[in-house]
Parts: structure tokens; C-alpha cells; sequence
């Protein structure tokens, strides 16, 4: 099962959730560890949501080889998902989706898109 499509899906969304959750936890360390501006700690969240939709696009398109670009949007699109659900369940009313939706959008759609694109 994890050989085919949907397989290497599971598989770009475990790796993009994975470099998600050690990304977070590295930059909180240096959060508590030195005082950060508000600009950073958001320049921070977007790299965090490129390079790991990016890392998923880039898995998929190498996995199945064939349009890459549409297989690295699908992966950010589904991380774009989990994320805008998470959120809205933990968040309340100051969730992702009534904040930065449109930018969340684009970072995580692009990201994906990119790494299939690069794969």
C-alpha cells in the first residue's frame, strides 16, 4: 500500500509534519533562549510553512515522477487542510483561518508546488 499513490502521499504528509514539529521545536529554543522580535518570529513561521510544504512537493514529485508540480500542490493543499482544521479546533476564534488565511494559502500551495517542481 505505501508503494503507491496514495502511500506516497501518507508518506510526503508524515515528512512534511515531521520537518514541521522539528522546525517549531528549533525555533522555540532560540526563542526562549534570546529575545526576538515579533518580525522574526513571523519571517520564521513562513519559512517554516514553505520549507516544509516545499520538503513534501519535493518527496512526492521524486516518489511519483510524473506531473510534479500537480502532485506538490496536492501535498500542500492536504498540509493546508490539517493545518486550517487543527487551528480552528485549538485557535477558537483566533484561528489561522480569520488572521493570515490568504497568506497561510499561498505559502503552504506555493511551497508544495515548488518542491514538486524542483524534485
Amino acid at each position: 500500500m505505501f508503494n503507491s499513490k496514495v502511500g506516497h502521499v501518507i508518506k510526503a504528509m508524515i515528512l512534511s509534519f515531521f520537518v514541521t514539529a522539528v522546525l517549531i521545536l528549533t525555533f522555540a529554543f532560540f526563542m526562549f533562549k534570546f529575545n526576538i522580535s515579533e518580525n522574526v518570529i513571523a519571517l520564521a513561521v513562513t519559512l517554516i510553512y514553505i520549507i516544509s510544504c516545499g520538503l513534501g512537493g519535493f518527496y512526492i514529485g521524486r516518489a511519483i515522477g510524473e506531473r510534479k508540480f500537480l502532485w506538490g500542490l496536492l501535498v500542500g493543499a492536504i498540509y493546508l487542510g490539517i493545518v486550517l482544521i487543527v487551528s480552528a479546533i485549538i485557535g477558537g476564534d483566533k484561528s489561522l483561518i480569520s488572521e493570515n488565511g490568504l497568506s497561510l494559502v499561498l505559502l503552504c500551495l506555493g511551497g508544495g508546488t515548488l518542491g514538486g517542481m524542483l524534485a
